[in-house]
């Protein structure tokens, strides 16, 4: 029977346990994902507005609406409604102005005939890339109105 001579023997551990480790040197800034950007921008957006249970709940179904129709539609259908009601300009609104934040095809100076235009002749793969980056704002757009509803 043969006794192990390692048996005794304490295993050493390197000083850095990830040998090969690259040290970052840390930015005073933090660091802030796309959806902490998403949810910052629905909450500026909303904070100086009154939330009637009107603009919430059209608010809520605007998600839907995009994924039935898809982003190009649900836009000229906001842009078609903008003169009858409030809800309509503002959603149509807080969509244009987070596009023109997040996508350099849309420069803020653009008025909203240009903007679907510009919307329209994108490659289509860019747009379901768009589409689906505002459906995900809308989603904190609509955690927050419900939030700040009236008289819930």
């Amino acid at each position: 029977m043969g006794k192990n001579k390692n048996h005794n023997m304490k295993k050493s551990i390197p000083a850095d346990p990830k040998p090969g480790r690259i040290e970052v040197e840390k930015s005073s800034e933090p660091i802030i994902t796309k959806q902490q950007e998403r949810a910052q921008f629905a909450l500026k957006n909303l904070k100086d507005k009154e939330m009637s249970k009107d603009l919430a709940n059209f608010i809520v179904g605007t998600p839907t609406m995009l994924l039935s129709n898809g982003l190009g539609q649900t836009m000229a259908f906001l842009m078609a409604k903008k003169k009858k009601d409030d809800k309509f300009v503002f959603v149509f609104e807080v969509i244009k102005d987070y596009m023109c934040k997040s996508y350099k095809e849309f420069p803020p100076s653009l008025d909203d005939k240009e903007f679907m235009m510009k919307f329209l002749n994108i490659d289509f793969y860019k747009q379901i890339d768009m589409q689906n980056d505002v459906l995900k704002m809308l989603e904190w757009l609509k955690r927050y109105a419900r939030a700040f509803e009236i008289g819930k």
